[in-house]
């Protein structure tokens, strides 16, 4: 979320984690679900895929995005 907000500048802020999945590929996908509120205080869910990689140190924010409506 530090990487988004970094790289977005929207006001969103972090709510918590809703639901986690894990996926081994040469490291490790992690499909994050949270909620967040915007700058007027709207809590929407959001999804977010990291990337992570031990052996070289590696953590990237590969995909952010609102979740469609329910």
């Amino acid at each position: 979320m530090a990487d988004h907000a970094r790289r977005a500048d929207d006001g969103l802020r972090f709510g918590k984690v809703t639901s986690a999945q894990e996926q081994i590929v040469d490291g490790m996908n992690y499909k994050l679900f949270l909620d967040a509120a915007d700058a007027s205080g709207d809590v929407a869910d959001y999804g977010a895929l990291v990337y992570e990689q031990e052996r070289t140190n590696t953590r990237e924010l590969t995909s952010f995005a609102r979740a469609p409506a329910k």
